[in-house]
């Protein structure tokens, strides 16, 4: 059953590499001419666009804006308002900010021993949180480092950011946070995080090994911080999301559309 009129609400590629017109929704590859694929655009009709779409060794494609109706059995979009990409204006990414997971200790972040705190001690550190049975997601937070707030060159402000000095090291385990606290301190004497992770990375990455035989699978990808699996799809109308909640238990996997209801 055809679904209700939806849109793909910013531009995507449309590409046609000689066996008609695809609407791209998931990666594209940058090469030139690009290779990507997608649901069959029905009617697509280039001489429309004149000028707005690019051309080479037999590829056509162009950035656009499409709505319509799909059909997820034929796999299948019927446009019924196309609009060129042109000009259009990204909004801001809404990414979260890399701070810390624990809060702020008394007096702000500091560093009370250097002797296990150059780069070969932070990674050492990571690699060891890696190495753990209940290890979920590390990550840094260089928030307390000054060059963040001061006006230098981009390169100077890239060097300095760089330094383990004023790094905070964080890593989430699901298990015994002081005991792994414990076990780390052992190779890095700087700044440290340890948090409690909801799951682990073996646990996230195994959910991932069974998405891609799901309806109009795009992509996916472990959010160890939020304990989720985000799944890219073609279109959910939500029927997705539910057996994939019974499958795996509710909010394991956050399923997100590409196709977006009008």
């Amino acid at each position: 059953m055809s679904s209700d009129s939806v849109t793909t609400r910013h531009p995507v590629t449309v590409l046609d590499s000689g066996s008609g017109a695809e609407l791209c929704l998931g990666a594209v590859a940058a090469s030139y001419p690009p290779q990507c694929g997608g649901p069959k655009l029905a009617g697509w009709d280039w001489s429309d666009w004149k000028g707005k779409f690019e051309q080479a060794s037999g590829t056509r494609w162009g950035e656009f804006i499409v709505t319509g109706r799909y059909d997820p059995t034929s796999e299948v979009f019927t446009p019924t308002d196309v609009r060129s990409g042109d000009g259009y204006v990204w909004p801001d990414s809404d990414d979260h900010t890399w701070t810390s997971a624990c809060p702020e200790p008394a007096g702000g972040w500091r560093v009370s021993d250097t002797s296990k705190v150059s780069a070969e001690d932070l990674d050492a550190a990571a690699t060891l949180a890696a190495s753990f049975d209940d290890y979920s997601t590390a990550w840094v937070d260089q928030s307390p480092n000054p060059a963040a707030r001061e006006k230098l060159p981009p390169e100077e402000v890239e060097r300095r950011m760089n330094d383990p000095l004023y790094t905070v090291l964080n890593v989430a385990v699901t298990g015994d946070v002081a005991a792994a606290e414990a076990k780390l301190r052992a190779v890095w004497s700087g700044m440290l995080c340890v948090s409690r992770a909801e799951r682990t990375e073996a646990e996230l990455q195994a959910v991932q090994e069974q998405l891609g035989q799901v309806k109009g699978f795009l992509s996916s990808s472990a959010d160890a911080r939020a304990g989720v699996v985000r799944a890219d799809v073609v279109w959910d109308d939500g029927s997705i999301q539910s057996a994939l909640n019974q499958k795996f238990g509710d909010g394991v996997v956050v399923v997100q559309s590409a196709l977006q209801p009008t």
